[in-house]
């Protein structure tokens, strides 16, 4: 999800100066944002789970096949849904408690936003794809230089600098688009001039139908857990809607601080993935749960280190976004309770990614699942009704460490389970794709 948070960090950066209504806006707008950005990651889950271990195998032409297939997939499934999207765009944000100026500042962004919605995923899952094949560094690459792109765009089309109109809340999504676009040519690039995986040829309907039903064994699952976490948030965003916008606004702008810096995490959870598939498809186990061990530790380490130190910036920091005390104060509040338990999270999402990489979508969606609708709406409400919006950070804070211990536990078991029952002959596909 990392080229969605990074969109919307910068763009939340520059809007916060056009004032609370658009900094709300763009508030409603992430869960949403995020909910199209975990389809993509599910797609590119099932298709970096099916080549990383057809790499694994030394099974090169199915891989290739495999990778075309995907990307091909991706794009007509998002196609279709930026269709859908672009018309429910006020009876959607109308349900989510947006309303006035607010939910008008929402349809100038996301109309933009959805009609560029195939930008953003096919390279997201084009980038998958390369660290499937053992190269993470191009991919870092692609997503840091489109993040330039979009930071260098997002204050000249907002504000209207270089004799450019200004366009506002419209602007920051069409920066946003334009960097996306710029994306998808380099991964597209990398993949078939670099990887040389992509297969120009034609394949059979029954070849690329067999393709998308291994992707989407892993993808649909995987999409499903990915999108629990934004419809989880929508319901925290409309509960604390609740409170007033400002509170919504400060607890949008504390979720990108946040995610600025969790992103070592979500980079550990995109590249644990191929390590475990390459290495499962190799049938080398043990050094699998190597991966999982030293991916949890990681996880300790980092999100307490940036615990502390985003509790010691939370208040400067959170002055630079916006004049209303109301949404600093709030933003503020959600730094110094949230960011403590950021280490659970970050080992259920790194947990989640390596089922996922072998072939237990299902379990993976599983964790996911629990974090969120078990743990954090029923606590979230419950807190609310005593402590107010407060409270609900407090049950964030509660399902992130909970969730993270569930993982520990429950994905080394899972690993240990399918290696028991895996036969070299299931673990092989015998007859590459021509």
């Amino acid at each position: 999800s990392f080229p969605t948070r990074r969109s919307s960090d910068l763009d939340t950066f520059f809007v916060a100066s056009l004032g609370t209504d658009a900094l709300s806006a763009l508030s409603f707008a992430f869960p949403v944002m995020l909910t199209v950005s975990s389809l993509s990651i599910g797609l590119g889950a099932g298709a970096s789970s099916v080549v990383s271990r057809g790499i694994g195998r030394g099974d090169q032409a199915t891989a290739r096949r495999r990778s075309t297939d995907a990307l091909i997939l991706s794009f007509g499934l998002i196609t279709i849904l930026a269709l859908v999207g672009m018309y429910s765009i006020r009876p959607l944000f109308t349900l989510l408690g947006a309303e006035g100026n607010v939910l008008a500042l929402i349809e100038r962004y996301m109309s933009i936003w959805f009609f560029g919605m195939p930008l953003l995923v096919v390279p997201m899952v084009g980038n998958s794809l390369i660290r499937a094949a053992g190269d993470a560094r191009i991919p870092g690459t692609i997503m840091v230089g489109a993040a330039f792109v979009n930071m260098a765009l997002d204050p000249l089309l907002i504000f209207g600098l270089l004799g450019l109109p200004r366009l506002e809340v419209a602007g920051a999504a069409l920066a946003t688009v334009i960097a996306n676009g710029c994306a998808l040519v380099a991964s597209l690039w990398v993949l078939n001039f670099r990887e040389r995986m992509l297969a120009w040829e034609l394949p059979p309907v029954r070849v690329f139908l067999e393709s998308a039903a291994k992707v989407l064994h892993v993808g649909v699952p995987a999409a499903a857990a990915n999108m629990i976490n934004p419809i989880g948030v929508a319901v925290i965003t409309a509960l604390l809607a609740q409170f007033g916008k400002e509170t919504v606004a400060g607890y949008g702008l504390a979720t990108r601080i946040e995610a600025l810096a969790g992103v070592g995490l979500l980079a550990l959870s995109a590249s644990i993935g191929p390590v475990v598939g390459q290495n499962w498809g190799a049938m080398k186990f043990e050094r699998v749960h190597l991966a999982l061990r030293r991916g949890f530790q990681f996880c300790l380490i980092y999100g307490l280190a940036m615990a502390g130190i985003v509790a010691l910036v939370a208040k400067p920091v959170t002055g630079l976004f916006t004049e209303s005390p109301v949404v600093a104060a709030t933003a503020s509040a959600y730094l110094w309770i949230v960011p403590i338990s950021g280490f659970g999270y970050g080992i259920n999402i790194v947990g989640a990614a390596a089922l996922n990489a072998l072939g237990l979508p299902l379990f993976a969606a599983a964790l996911t699942f629990s974090r969120m609708m078990v743990l954090l709406v029923p606590a979230a409400h419950a807190l609310a009704l005593f402590y107010g919006h407060i409270g609900v950070f407090a049950a964030v804070a509660v399902a992130n460490l909970a969730a993270g211990l569930l993982t520990v536990w429950a994905a080394h078991r899972a690993a240990r389970r399918r290696a028991l029952k895996l036969r070299p002959p299931e673990a092989l596909e015998t007859t590459p794709v021509q």
